[in-house]
Order: structure tokens, then C-alpha cells, then sequence
């Protein structure tokens, strides 16, 4: 049996590779067969991950997925989700001497939908290997059909109100080619680790909250290293929209907000660029222009198919200088400290050209700011970490290295 994917989950398919990640690292020794075990276990309970991608008649489906689930040991290949190389999955299992990590298709779900999915495996792991833990375990939602797998279908609205719309004159400021320029270039990353309790402090200063604050700073150090006078540095935020709609969506049901900081904002001082970054978040974080978004990206994804609306919505939106990515939180599940010694969150993007892409998490006292990106980011970096350092912070700059972003190609799927 078939099922049309949504429209929002289907813009992936059109986009770059974004993957999500979870890696858990355990304090023992990794039994592949729990693991295995587990996997199969959460399938049961989430089986909307249990499916491949197909075309049929040119459009999109999924069909359930029966094939053995990928669980392999990690090897550092990238692999093309959704293909016979994952057995169709949109995921797969890698797995080292004491851990294992899950890469995922954004175009299956977003964090809000990933995450409760990789806990289900991990309360399962546990579990299988004799260890008697809280049950953190979560189950699909009782919703209706279009508000789980069809949500923008549902929630668009192309006559709501606007709310916001991007005005801004000056252009926005991409970062020029550096070392590694081609735009399938590999990315690399770079880590810097603060005091979480020390940034709480901060944002009290600056009388605002951690985005705005974080944005001030990134903005600020990508200015200051190119000498931007006369353009915007624009960045992206994530919001999930389940918690806006009252949705209980488990795959993919968030969008991007604007944070457009113009030379104008950059020559305030902190607390009135944040007091102003506030406000663009909250006069989009509502229902009206997130309506209105959604109506645009429908729009967008059924022009891409070749089916395009007679009166297409569009929203105006800018060519982002960044994306920031904050999960917030990222804190061992209670009664687990004896079996894990780290987890992490995160995600990888394939194509980025003259992008970056930034996430943000914290656990317990350390705030982790990892940047990545194909262009010769240390210098942004280096000027991030000279921000935080006058303003009281110690912070630990490290290079990761290459980000390992694992592909996707309609041309590899399923035909029938």
C-alpha cells in the first residue's frame, strides 16, 4: 500500500541533503544485538519510519518497508538514504565499540519528530542489555491523518494577515569563496565550548533570551571579520510549529524565522539589538504568517513538480547569511547517567557554497557553539571566540575536522 508523502516532507526531496544525527556514547561496551533488537522494537511503535520512498507516475509515495533494517559498523562512508544501499530506509545505524549513531533524512522528520524516535531506541537498548531505567519511551499521537502527515496541507492559509514581511533595502551579505570554494566541496567544523550558566548571565544583561543573544554575537563576528558596512547579515532560526497549531505532527512541522541584522542594528549596542531581534521573532512566530509561509511553500514545492498553483502565494524572504539551529537542552534522560557519558544532536548539509550553518545546544554547565561550512570559516570562529572572551567567558576552540554528510537522489529511488 502506498502513501502520498506531504508537501513539506516532498521539499526535501527537491532540496540539498539534510541530515539529523543523534549519537549516543555509552560507559560500556556495545552489544550489536540489543541494538538490533532495539531498532526493531521502536519501528513498531513509529512505523511512519518504517517505509522507502518510491515514484510512481512521477509522483512521490512511501511504501511500507519490511527489508531488514541498516545497522552497520561505522566505517566513515557516506551512503545515499533511501536507496538500496540503506535498504531503502530513509536512516541507518552506525555503530562503534561503545556507541552508535543514527542518520536520518530530513525529509522523514525534523528534530521535534527524530528525537522522541531515538530515545524509543535507546530506552530499548538499555533495556536488552539487562539495565532497568525509567521508561522514556513515547508513542505515535492520536491525531487525524492530516495533522500527521499532511500538516501544512492543513494549517496554510494564504489570506491570513500579515504579520511581518521583510523590508529591509540593504542587501544581504553572503561570505566571499575562501580556501575551498566548489560547492561540493566537504564542510568543516569548528567547536567553541563556554560556561552554559555564564551565557544565562549574559542574556540577563542584555535583558533578552539565548537566540537573539547568540545572534548578536555570530552577526557581529561575520561583520567584523569581512568589514561588512553597507549589508545586512541575515540569519535563519528554526521554529516548530506544533506547540503554535496545537499539532501533535511527527515528522516534519517547523519553519525558518528571519533575523536580519542591517548596519543601522549593528551600530546599537547589545541590549537594543536584541530588544529588536526579539521583535522579529515574535511578530512572526504566529499563526497568521506561519499560515502564510506554509501557503508560499506549497506553492513553491507544486511549482518545482510542475503542477503550479494558477495564483501561487509568495512571501518575500531573504537569501540567509546563516543558519542557526537551537535544540536548546540537550540533557541525559534521569536515571541513565550510569549508561551514557555523552549525547550528542546535531546535522550535516550537503552543498552549502558560501553558506554556514550553526547549532547551538547546552548540557548541564557547557554550551556548545559547533559552526560548519565549506568556505574558510576559522577566522569567523577565532572572532566568535575573542567576543566571548571579553565578555568574561573562557572558551575552548577546537577544529573537527571534515563533516561526513551522507547523500540523496530521486534517481536512486524505487520506480514502479
Amino acid at each position: 500500500m502506498l502513501r502520498k508523502i506531504g508537501i513539506k516532507d516532498r521539499n526535501y526531496y527537491y532540496k540539498p541533503i539534510r541530515n539529523l544525527r543523534g549519537e549516543v556514547v555509552f560507559s560500556h561496551p556495545l552489544d550489536v544485538g540489543a541494538l538490533k533488537q532495539a531498532v526493531k522494537q521502536a519501528l513498531e511503535i513509529y512505523p511512519h519510519f518504517a517505509v522507502r520512498p518510491v515514484i510512481r507516475d512521477g509522483i512521490l509515495y512511501y511504501e511500507e518497508n519490511t527489508a531488514e533494517m541498516p545497522v552497520l559498523p561505522q566505517d566513515g562512508k557516506s551512503r545515499y538514504l533511501g536507496s538500496d544501499e540503506t535498504n531503502g530506509y530513509l536512516f541507518y545505524i552506525a555503530y562503534g565499540e561503545d556507541r552508535f549513531l543514527i542518520s536520518s533524512f530530513h525529509g522523514l522528520a525534523d528534530h521535534g519528530g527524530f528525537t522522541p524516535f531515538f530515545m524509543n531506541i535507546l530506552y530499548y537498548y538499555i533495556t536488552a542489555c539487562g539495565g532497568v531505567v525509567p521508561d522514556i519511551r513515547t508513542y505515535e499521537s492520536e491525531t487525524d491523518e492530516s495533522d500527521a502527515f499532511f500538516p501544512y496541507e492543513k494549517y496554510a492559509d494564504e489570506t491570513a494577515e500579515a504579520t511581518w514581511e521583510y523590508t529591509d533595502p540593504a542587501p544581504v551579505f553572503i561570505c566571499p569563496a575562501g580556501k575551498e570554494p566548489e560547492s561540493d566541496a566537504p564542510a568543516h567544523s569548528y567547536r567553541i565550548h563556554v560556561s552554559a550558566g555564564r551565557f544565562v548571565e549574559l542574556t540577563h544583561e542584555w535583558e533578552t533570551s539565548f537566540v537573539p543573544a547568540m545572534t548578536s554575537l555570530i552577526s557581529g563576528s561575520i561583520a567584523d571579520v569581512y568589514g561588512v558596512t553597507e549589508e545586512s547579515i541575515v540569519a535563519y532560526t528554526t521554529v516548530d510549529m506544533r506547540s503554535v497549531f496545537g499539532s501533535k505532527n511527527q515528522t516534519n512541522f517547523s519553519e525558518v524565522l528571519v533575523m536580519a541584522m542591517n548596519p543601522e542594528l549593528r551600530a546599537q549596542e547589545p541590549k537594543k539589538q536584541c530588544r529588536k531581534l526579539r521583535e522579529m521573532i515574535d511578530t512572526q512566530k504566529t499563526k497568521e504568517h506561519l499560515s502564510r509561509i506554509m501557503a508560499a511553500l506549497i506553492s513553491a514545492v507544486r511549482h518545482q513538480e510542475r503542477t503550479p498553483d494558477p495564483d501561487p502565494c509568495v512571501v518575500k524572504l531573504p537569501i540567509p547569511t546563516y543558519l542557526l539551529t537551537y535544540p536548546g537542552r540537550v540533557e541525559f534522560p534521569e536515571g541513565y547517567e550510569s549508561w551514557i557519558r555523552e549525547l550528542n544532536f546535531g546535522g550535516a548539509n550537503d552543498r552549502m557554497g558560501r553558506g554556514l550553518a550553526v547549532m547551538v545546544k547546552t548540557t548541564g554547565d557547557d554550551m556548545l557553539f559547533e559552526i560548519a561550512g565549506v568556505i574558510d570559516i576559522e577566522p569567523i570562529c577565532r572572532k566568535l571566540a575573542d567576543k566571548l572572551s571579553e565578555l568574561g567567558f573562557e572558551p575552548e576552540l577546537t577544529y573537527q575536522g571534515e563533516t561526513m554528510c551522507d547523500g540523496y537522489s530521486l534517481d536512486k529511488l524505487k520506480r514502479y
